[in-house]
């Protein structure tokens, strides 16, 4: 659907297609020829389509004071290309644009771009990209804010939203005289930002702050909030604060019985967890982790405790928010006792185990392949089996996982690219991280080749006993019961590992 002419951009309609009128403001100083990387400002103006919901963006590049313009501006994703509506300079002259992007590099003034994003989000159909979500939409920015081509890593857009009757939310972080900085580390990592009209909460948690915004009808669980805070805090235990000062929180309705259904974590210039929301039970424990799914806002709020893991090494960062989904919520009080903790862990790895008879794949091919073969409770849970492994031996030198993703993010504290497991566990070499990190490397190795990490008598002798009916009880005289005890321990208070708190 074309996006309504929006008088405050001087935008026409012009043949049937949206394209950018003449700006007033003339090139100045600005636009001189620089050798440094280039910086530019970017105005996006949010422009509705004709039925008044959101439809796209108007975006204005211009030269900071003393840069000048980039070779090109093209979109990360090429697929974004075809949704161009109009590419014009100061004059509203066409700029010439083939299969990469816009040539600018000779352009002395601005250059303006519209963006239809509500149509790309319908023609793309993939949700990691884009998705409308009732007169709402989320995009990722690798679609419609288009970048310096090429953006080397000294180069800086400064992005200035105008909300126009709309609301946004982005996920960038730092702002620098009203302008958000948006660096090349923002798209190396996946990322989303969400436009329309919907409120937004803000909840301060741990440390940080949550802006937690309802889309579409504002459907979600009248608790949410609380929840959110609760695992916020629950999460800000480790670190004794939230790893990160601020995490955007988009809530997707569906039409599905069950308050939380599924969520994921992007990290590409800030955080957000998005998460799908159904219409609830009115029998439900709001207690009741596993009945309304409330362990999943644990889980993904927890993936900030570690930095960025490459996709092919799932089961270190999945395998690490899957065991203190449920670990986090017994220290915080939210699972009733030790016994019931355990029975989930039980479960858990259960559900794992049967998925790794059904995968026949290895623990390594699992999570190399997750994505391919829909490998999500194998990996998860494989992880899952070899954080317990690594927790027991580390504990038995005093240390524990507590330590080990404490030092990580004390060792990488910026979420600008992901690393592999190898890398990151390697790089905790001092302490009781580092006592930690050979524990996981050690059980990684011993296992990667294996379909599932045998834990069977390891639970045992922590003195869970699981019966022929599944029940789990819990017997304080098997010989790693301190151990097991001193699990579910809150963790020790430790100062927050970012030098910018």
């Amino acid at each position: 659907m074309l996006l309504r002419a929006h008088r405050a951009s001087r935008i026409v309609v012009i043949g049937g297609a949206l394209v950018a009128a003449g700006c007033a403001t003339e090139p100045t100083a600005s636009t001189a020829r620089a050798t440094a990387a280039p910086v530019l400002d970017v105005d996006v103006t949010l422009l509705p389509d004709a039925a008044d919901a959101f439809g796209g963006v108007s975006l204005r590049y211009c030269p900071a004071a003393g840069a000048s313009m980039p070779r090109r501006l093209v979109p990360e994703n090429r697929r974004a290309l075809p949704f161009a509506v109009s590419v014009n300079d100061d004059l509203g002259r066409p700029l010439p644009l083939d299969d990469d992007g816009v040539f600018t590099r000779e352009l002395r003034g601005c250059a303006h771009l519209i963006v239809d994003v509500a149509r790309m989000a319908d023609a793309l159909d993939d949700k990691d990209l884009a998705q409308r979500v009732g007169d709402d939409v989320i995009a990722t920015p690798e679609l419609w804010l288009w970048r310096p081509e090429p953006f080397a890593d000294d180069a800086r857009l400064r992005v200035k939203v105008e909300r126009a009757g709309f609301d946004a939310a982005v996920p960038w972080v730092d702002v620098d005289d009203g302008r958000y900085l948006v660096d090349a580390r923002a798209f190396r990592l996946k990322s989303d930002a969400a436009f329309g009209r919907f409120a937004v909460e803000h909840i301060d948690a741990g440390g940080a702050r949550l802006s937690l915004a309802r889309l579409d009808d504002g459907r979600a669980p009248p608790a949410l909030g609380a929840w959110l805070a609760a695992s916020a805090h629950a999460v800000a235990s480790v670190h004794g604060a939230y790893p990160e000062p601020r995490l955007n929180v988009l809530v997707v309705p569906t039409h599905v019985a069950r308050p939380i259904v599924v969520g994921f974590y992007s990290r590409g210039g800030g955080p957000t967890a998005l998460f799908y929301v159904g219409d609830g039970a009115d029998s439900l424990d709001a207690d009741d982790l596993e009945a309304t799914g409330r362990w999943a806002l644990t889980h993904e709020l927890a993936h900030a405790l570690l930095p960025p893991v490459k996709s092919e090494d799932a089961w270190l960062n999945e395998g690490i928010a899957t065991w203190y989904q449920d670990l986090l919520a017994r220290r915080a009080g939210m699972l009733p006792d030790d016994a019931a903790y355990w029975a989930e862990l039980v479960r858990g790895l259960r559900t794992g185990r049967v998925r790794s008879d059904e995968d026949r794949l290895t623990v390594a091919e699992a999570s190399r392949r997750m994505h391919a073969t829909g490998a999500y409770q194998h990996t998860y849970w494989a992880g899952v089996a070899l954080a317990l492994l690594t927790e027991v031996e580390a504990r038995r030198h005093g240390a524990s996982l507590d330590d080990l993703v404490r030092a990580l993010r004390r060792r990488f504290p910026d979420d600008d690219e992901a690393r592999d497991a190898r890398s990151l566990l390697a790089a905790v070499d001092a302490g009781k991280g580092a006592v930690a990190a050979r524990a996981l490397e050690r059980a990684f190795q011993a296992n990667k080749d294996a379909p599932w990490p045998d834990v069977e008598r390891l639970l045992a002798e922590l003195g869970v006993v699981v019966d022929a009916m599944g029940a789990v009880a819990l017997d304080d005289h098997a010989p790693l019961a301190a151990v097991r005890r001193a699990i579910t321990l809150p963790a020790e208070r430790a100062p927050a590992p970012l030098a910018a708190r």
